[in-house]
């Protein structure tokens, strides 16, 4: 396993590479941007106004107003998603007896902290899904009131790739409850698919480094900030407009926003490459066959119209933890769900959430790509699958 040269890694939506102008680019932003941002002297200062140049650029990309919106800097995803929930100003003077609203498909960073509000006696309601891992559209329309204060909903599920429709999400919220804010867990959808956030009306959305081939250890969320108000998580140097203290990691922030810069810069072609090895990796699944030379009858657990960046399917009789293990050993590298969640022994709540069995959910596996993938190693995927279930 230390040749990663040779190795096939399909575990994108887990983490990806880092691009490699990052890795060059890395040294040099050690050396010039070490200063702390919060310092009165030149260089902080300096620091801190191309900070503020390369974040306007991050809020254009990503198509919202910089008058309209800032970006509070954070650790990562998690930490995102925790200062949305956690942070919002109606939660922190009174931690109870708020209505929120949520999917059953949720991130575990999303997931848990609702469950943890839901202990100061909120109303936390958790909408359900179809086969697909769409949202039900009825089951939303009950679950909210005049009283929601949230709702929030992940744009691309990071274990199947299901897209969630946020604008008919936002539609039935203008009925039922007008006043709530909207959170989007964006992390799987930065710069490879279109975020509605003028169309859905976002209030409030979540991004994470890794996940785009940037850094560990850096994240975004970016508010609408003339409807947000958040009081921080946690005490500090008051930071960011005391919203989330501690010093920047400057050079990741920069190279946060290189790898945004370099995906928007691919999208097209990146969307075409993997709309063609998503649908190779389909086919290829239909092709195989057992022990005994039958079709082997692969269970889909992603959508055909989902992300091209994500497919999970479950294998018959072929425990994914196993499978992955296996492949692991053959130098391909794979996921069997959330990569957060991996130490549980129970099956994927996410699928269980969709209808899916328990013995499917432990069949399951996840292929996830990147823009280093190639139909090649699709290929090369499916022939050591195909030896290593005549093997199992």
């Amino acid at each position: 396993m230390e040749d990663t040269d040779n190795l096939i890694y399909f575990d994108n939506a887990a983490s990806t590479p880092l691009f490699p102008e990052l890795i060059d680019q890395f040294g040099e932003l050690l050396q010039r941007h070490y200063a702390n941002p919060g310092a009165p002297h030149s260089l902080g200062l300096t620091t801190r106004k191309e900070l503020g140049r390369v974040s306007k650029e991050l809020l254009e990309l990503v198509g919202t107003a910089p008058d309209d919106s800032e970006i509070i800097w954070t650790s990562g995803g998690t930490e995102a998603n925790n200062l949305a929930l956690f942070g919002l100003n109606s939660f922190c003077p009174r931690p109870s007896g708020n209505s929120l609203v949520s999917t059953t498909v949720e991130h575990p960073s999303v997931f848990n902290p609702l469950r943890r509000l839901s202990q100061f006696k909120n109303s936390v309601k958790f909408v359900n899904v179809d086969r697909s891992g769409l949202i039900d559209f009825d089951h939303l329309a009950t679950c909210l009131t005049k009283q929601t204060k949230l709702v929030s909903v992940c744009l691309v599920q990071n274990e199947t790739g299901s897209i969630q429709d946020l604008a008919g999400v936002r539609e039935i919220m203008n009925l039922k409850a007008p006043g709530a804010l909207l959170h989007i867990d964006a992390v799987q959808a930065l710069g490879k698919l279109d975020i509605p956030w003028e169309s859905a009306r976002v209030d409030l959305m979540s991004f994470a480094g890794h996940k785009i081939h940037g850094p560990g250890g850096v994240g975004a969320l970016v508010i609408r900030k003339r409807r947000v108000k958040l009081t921080p998580v946690f005490e500090g140097g008051g930071q960011q407009n005391n919203l989330r203290s501690g010093s920047l990691d400057v050079p990741g922030i920069f190279m946060f926003c290189s790898a945004v810069k370099k995906l928007f810069s691919i999208k097209k072609e990146l969307m075409q490459k993997t709309s063609l090895i998503i649908r190779k990796t389909r086919d290829g699944f239909n092709k195989l066959y057992d022990r005994r030379g039958r079709r082997l009858n692969v269970q889909f657990n992603s959508g055909e119209h989902g992300s091209p960046f994500i497919i999970n399917v479950s294998l018959p009789a072929y425990e994914g933890a196993i499978v992955m293990r296996m492949l692991g050993e053959r130098h391909i590298i794979i996921g069997t769900g959330s990569a957060c969640s991996a130490e549980s022994k129970s099956p994927s709540r996410i699928l269980t959430s969709m209808g899916v069995s328990r013995k499917s959910a432990f069949e399951a596996i996840r292929l996830s790509f990147g823009y280093q993938n190639s139909e090649d190693e699709v290929d090369t995927f499916f022939n050591e699958l195909q030896r290593l279930i005549n093997e199992y």
